[in-house]
């Protein structure tokens, strides 16, 4: 059946820069002044924000601020600092730490007064809106700094005009100091009045009429460490932390008033206390500096979706609760520095004792959540990539403890960067989280072109917390074996990734078959088995890149032709009579119940190519043997496969299915439809980020092009979609916007230095030639009208 869309691929063939101009707020104005204008430039843009008059039902989908250092969930008494975990081997999870803010407004009360409640995606931050039958305007925000990543500032402002005196009660929810964290007792640390200027032109506080400072100049100040290390090499980890001592009421008089709070989190009670002087001296300032910070990462990738409101809301949250989980500020000229710590499937909000999986990093974070952010954000990939090869050496002593050669990297990670899961089935047998990992590394370096990322060396992490392992550049040779270098690079990585299958797999057949027997998929409801075709297929892929690699490098020759020969020999379970793939070895599909996506991911995202009549048989297979309580991202895989063969109609079910997963008002994500499970659940997220990305624009990366198939995304109860637009979409150093409706329009926005000169479009039709373009500098290209040009559908995965 022809497939009634188009196929555009790109080929890219180095120069020219062009940087795309970013809004840049005054910060000698007032702050109600730049919030003014701010409201005023996203009035017609509600898709960052989101207003409710009521807080969910369930804490626990109360809304989130986080900004890769810290996170908390608003009106609840924890807050989280990334790499601070409490608790040995699997007991290991996100310390508690006591999140001291004064709110406006108490969800366990009932009040008289007006209010509502804003998450504004655009500005990063949360704000409680409240108006009280004494004539009070009461706005609250509360924000992770961006730029400034230990600080969470809190700002209330009252406003009245007709009452010569007010006074309103603060509401404290910080609860006990922690079970985590041997705190000490509370201490103040008063500051000079000289070091909080009380207004923009930096005057110098004087008296209790400069509200933002008030408050600032005494800080409590505690301070502990974990009571349970990781590992028994590991140290207790410590923790400082400072908030901004406030009082049981508010008061003011006539006018406008803002007091501002900080908490401040640090390694050391230097930089505590450096940071908390820091938010002191430029509190005229944290606020714009904060929201100029996330106008810049909104204009670095994002989606846009004319006609359905719920679509474009549930896009761009979700995007943002992803990218709130890094520190994307350089902050290259700062004292103090952070270590990534990857992201977890709850995100940084969530992950304490006995819930959202302890705040630990699987195969969600690689396969997940970083696809999704690939063609938009491929720094932040990166990231998460050089985060897995710092933590090499731990990966080498789990192989090394199951008698395997090279890399066996944990299931479940924490602080050490050991495995810490909790089940040893988990740890011995889910073994493709290794082949994951390096399937990010592919498609990273496809889509980049970034060959050098095998030659960029990185300190190993080390897990003393205390120290910031940075990254170096220098000339390294490419050793065909494991050294006791102190750095480390990407090709480490692959080539010991490579070496593990190598070790993991059983030849049969005198060499002419390879297997890889007890093992678990990602259909964790079966585990024990033999050649999981998952498994298997990633297994052979990497085999197959690190090959690549190596003949890239003119390197380690030997060992490159025996991962094509394994990789090219891997079996893939195949049924020659119903014509699909079984999920292992001796699979029924009628007696079988599968938790989740499995074997329906060897199309996509594995791209392992199979007759169309397979293909849909597969799909039909798991369809029916798939449990429907599964995690939403089984639904977003679906839902891309149907796409890859034109079925649009189960797409549109499977599309349509995982947003049950959606919880309202404020758009966060459970694991399971009924609410149950991890929340915020990233993984689910990034699944669905994927569904439209690689579902309905339809994108797949190849090692010398992408492709597109463009279609429109599902009605939903708020509308058709009429238009898509992908905006600072990067492929090899191009930054374009794609945008479909009708149409396909391709936009060059900007030019990286190290890109090449010109960008070729290939536009295929049935039938006919290819006709290239070029694109050399920035500008618009339409290419074809979505009716009126198609390729055959088989067309798709070469």
């Amino acid at each position: 059946m022809a497939t009634k869309s188009f196929v555009t691929c790109f080929v890219i063939l180095h120069l020219l820069m062009q940087t795309a101009s970013l809004k840049k707020y005054d910060t000698s104005r007032s702050h109600l002044d730049m919030e003014k204008d701010r409201q005023k430039s996203y009035e017609n843009q509600s898709k960052y924000i989101i207003e409710s008059s009521a807080l969910p039902k369930n804490p626990k989908f109360y809304p989130t601020v986080a900004n890769g250092y810290l996170g908390l969930r608003l009106f609840g008494d924890t807050m989280y600092v990334a790499g601070i975990y409490n608790g040995y081997h699997g007991d290991s999870h996100r310390a508690r730490l006591p999140c001291k803010i004064p709110y406006i407004f108490n969800p366990t009360k009932n009040t008289s007064a007006s209010v509502k409640f804003v998450q504004n995606m655009a500005d990063g931050l949360f704000q409680v809106l409240k108006e009280t039958k004494d004539n009070l305007t009461v706005q609250q925000t509360v924000y992770a700094h961006a730029k400034y990543v230990n600080i969470l500032a809190t700002e209330i402002t009252v406003r009245t005009a007709d009452t010569t005196s007010w006074k309103m009660l603060l509401v404290n929810m910080t609860g006990t100091l922690s079970n985590d964290i041997d705190f000490s007792q509370p201490s103040d640390v008063t500051f000079d009045k000289s070091t909080c200027p009380c207004s923009d032109q930096h005057q110098p506080y004087k008296d209790e009429t400069c509200t933002q400072c008030k408050y600032l100049l005494t800080a409590e100040y505690i301070h502990g460490k974990t009571n349970i290390p990781e590992e028994d090499f590991s140290p207790k980890l410590q923790v400082h932390v400072m908030y901004s001592k406030y009082p049981e009421f508010l008061q003011g008089s006539l006018g406008t008033s803002t007091f501002l709070f900080l908490t401040v989190v640090g390694k050391t009670k230097e930089e505590a206390e450096y940071y908390y002087k820091k938010g002191l001296r430029r509190n005229q300032e944290l606020f714009a500096l904060h929201t100029k910070h996330w106008n810049k990462v909104w204009g670095s990738g994002k989606i846009d979706i004319d006609g359905s409101s719920f679509s474009n809301q549930v896009l761009t949250s979700s995007l943002y609760y992803l990218l709130s989980s890094f520190s994307t500020s350089k902050a290259r000229n700062e004292k103090y520095k952070s270590e990534f710590y990857g992201v977890s499937p709850g995100g940084l909000s969530n992950g304490g004792q006995d819930q959202d999986y302890l705040g630990h990093v699987f195969w969600d974070q690689d396969f997940w959540m970083m696809p999704a952010l690939l063609p938009f954000y491929p720094d932040l990939v990166k990231k998460v990539i050089l985060y897995r090869v710092q933590r090499l050496p731990q990966a080498r002593a789990k192989a090394e403890k199951y008698d395997f050669q090279g890399a066996m990297f944990p299931w479940e990670s924490a602080c050490t960067g050991n495995d810490v899961c909790p089940g040893e089935d988990y740890i011995k047998r889910e073994i493709h989280i290794t082949g994951d990992i390096i399937h990010l590394l592919k498609q990273y370096v496809y889509i980049t072109q970034n060959w050098a990322i095998f030659g960029e060396r990185v300190q190993p992490f080390k897990p003393t917390y205390n120290t910031h392992f940075g990254y170096k550049n220098a000339q390294v040779l490419f050793s065909c074996k494991a050294t006791n270098s102190p750095l480390l690079t990407a090709w480490d990585m692959l080539r010991d990734v490579a070496l593990f299958w190598e070790s993991r797999v059983i030849s049969t057949s005198h060499g002419s078959q390879y297997v890889i027997n007890d093992i678990m998929g990602p259909d964790e409801w079966h585990s024990g088995v033999n050649n999981s075709a998952f498994t298997n297929a990633v297994a052979r892929d990497n085999l197959l890149f690190a090959a690549e690699v190596a003949k890239r490098y003119g390197i380690c020759p030997s060992l490159a032709k025996s991962w094509r020969h394994i990789g090219r020999r891997i079996v893939i379970p195949f049924d020659e009579a119903k014509r699909y793939h079984p999920e292992f070895d001796g699979f029924v599909p009628e007696t079988g119940s599968v938790k989740q996506a499995d074997a329906i991911m060897l199309s996509f995202p594995l791209q392992y190519r199979m007759p169309l009549d397979v293909h849909g048989n597969d799909l039909d297979v798991y369809r029916n043997a798939t449990t429907d309580e599964g995690p939403a991202m089984t639904w977003s895989m679906f839902c891309i496969n149907y796409l890859e063969l034109n079925h649009t109609k189960e797409a549109s079910e499977m599309y349509l299915r995982q947003l049950a997963n959606v919880q309202q008002p404020f758009l966060i994500w459970s694991e399971d439809a009924d609410g149950s499970g991890a929340t915020n659940f990233l993984t689910g997220i990034g699944g669905y980020l994927q569904s439209v990305v690689y579902g309905y624009l339809g994108l797949r990366i190849k090692k010398d092009r992408l492709v597109v198939t463009p279609r429109r995304l599902p009605i939903t109860s708020s509308g058709s979609v009429e238009r898509m637009t992908f905006s600072e979409f990067q492929y090899h150093g191009f930054v374009m916007s794609i945008t479909v409706d009708k149409t396909l329009e391709i936009r060059l926005t900007s030019k990286h230095w190290y890109s090449n000169p010109s960008l070729c479009l290939a536009v295929s039709e049935a039938k006919s030639p290819t006709q290239r373009y070029y694109l050399c500098s920035p500008g618009e290209f339409v290419i074809t009208e979505l009716t009126s040009c198609y390729l055959e559908s088989q067309t798709v995965n070469k």
